[in-house]
C-alpha cells in the first residue's frame, strides 16, 4: 500500500462517518469524489 492508498482509506472513513452523523450526504461525496480526483492527479 502506497501513501495515497493510505490517505484516501482514511479521507473515506471519516466522510463515511461524517455521513452517517449529518444530512450533507451529497456535499460529502462530491468532496471525496474531488479529493479523489485531485489525488489520481498527483
Amino acid at each position: 500500500m502506497t501513501n495515497k492508498d493510505i490517505v484516501l482509506g482514511k479521507i473515506r472513513t471519516i466522510v463515511i462517518r461524517h455521513s452517517k452523523s449529518t444530512k450533507l450526504n451529497r456535499k460529502t461525496r462530491t468532496i471525496t469524489l474531488t479529493f479523489q480526483s485531485m489525488l489520481s492527479i498527483i
